[in-house]
């Protein structure tokens, strides 16, 4: 038996813990379902970076959702785990603040290979977190932002011991990924936010332009799309088409459990997805998300839901679990085909008779 106090992960392993939480959720009854759709509610809005005191009355809710929720969760994964540092993908603000919340402080690194690899990362110490971002940079490293625009946003640049010298007998990939002045591009976009911290973007070679004209990061997008509880994976498109759209993978564990709760009868997740008020709740949902998270050019204006989750063994996705967007984009060639063709996918006002989320 493993009764872990601390161990790294992906953002796809402590997603599939909550997973698994919720769909012990399915066989409470209904008072106790009220107590726990509580404490995740309040988990999510976990507030403690650590560089001030946790406010009185939040501090109180937590100790009663620990009471009543929190610490059997923890005996579930064993009950000696406190910590987990996550990297290779982006996590989910939301599940790094309940995990955190529930007395597992959650901390999201970022780094490459060239960098030995750590280039940044959120603390456990007082101060040294902020969900959403990827942290400070490490001792000794140095980061800017090449050339950013209006927003601070740019490609992130690296110099530090941490570097490699470059590629084995490839001078010119060498050449390539270092500026005149010495400075190692990493491909990626990012921002510093809060004068230290640093949040990732999207990959600067998957930014695409729309035939307005506009450009946009995917990973960005689909990132903001990934904070729903109903979404489980998202992929964007939007490359020489008029709008940005979305496929979408439901977190079925969240839709089922919202289906027995608004009467919506299923038989399986292909049908699911074709359901008229499922639809109707992911066209809100998607609003919501437009609304709150989306600059105007990045808007998801028409969407799709699928019936199957993208694996690697499909080939759908790397190793470490990110997109493989070509191979996505062949496979998926006549759904997104349907989202651009002005079908009934496209997003707009919902009907007010839809079942409400919860």
């Amino acid at each position: 038996e493993v009764r872990p106090h601390f161990f790294t992960a992906v953002p796809r392993i402590l997603e599939r813990m909550y997973e698994r939480l919720l769909d012990e959720r399915k066989h409470l009854g209904a008072l106790r379902r009220r107590i726990f759709d509580w404490a995740i509610r309040l988990g999510e809005r976990y507030p403690y970076s650590g560089e001030r005191g946790m406010p009185l009355d939040y501090f109180f809710k937590r100790v009663l959702a620990d009471l009543l929720v929190f610490r059997h969760w923890r005996k579930r994964m064993g009950g000696r785990l406190r910590y987990i540092a996550v990297g290779a993908a982006a996590l989910q603000p939301r599940l790094g603040r309940l995990f955190s919340a529930a007395g597992i402080d959650v901390r999201e690194g970022y780094g490459l290979t060239e960098t030995s690899p750590v280039i940044a990362f959120n603390r456990f110490e007082p101060g040294g977190v902020h969900f959403g971002t990827v942290g400070i940079p490490a001792p000794g490293v140095d980061v800017r932002i090449a050339a950013p625009d209006e927003q601070g946003e740019g490609e992130i640049e690296v110099k530090g011991p941490n570097v490699m010298a470059g590629y084995l007998n490839l001078p010119e990939e060498t050449s390539a990924r270092f500026t005149a002045d010495g400075w190692f591009r990493t491909g990626d976009l990012g921002k510093m936010e809060f004068k230290r911290f640093l949040r990732i973007t999207g990959r600067k070679s998957e930014v695409f332009k729309t035939t307005t004209g506009k450009f946009v990061a995917p990973a960005f997008v689909e990132q903001q799309l990934n904070t729903s509880p109903f979404i489980s994976q998202s992929m964007v498109v939007g490359l020489n088409r008029p709008f940005v759209a979305a496929l979408i993978v439901p977190n079925f564990t969240y839709l089922e459990s919202w289906c027995m709760e608004n009467n919506v009868h299923w038989t399986s997740a292909p049908y699911m997805v074709l359901n008229p008020k499922v639809e109707k709740l992911y066209r809100r949902e998607l609003e919501r998300l437009n609304e709150e998270r989306l600059g105007a050019v990045e808007k998801i204006r028409a969407f799709m839901l699928l019936p199957e989750p993208w694996t690697a063994e499909a080939g759908q996705l790397t190793p470490t679990l990110k997109l493989r967007r070509e191979v996505m984009t062949r496979q998926f060639e006549a759904e997104i085909g349907q989202m651009f063709d002005l079908s009934k996918h496209q997003i707009r006002e919902a009907d007010d008779d839809t079942a409400q989320s919860p």
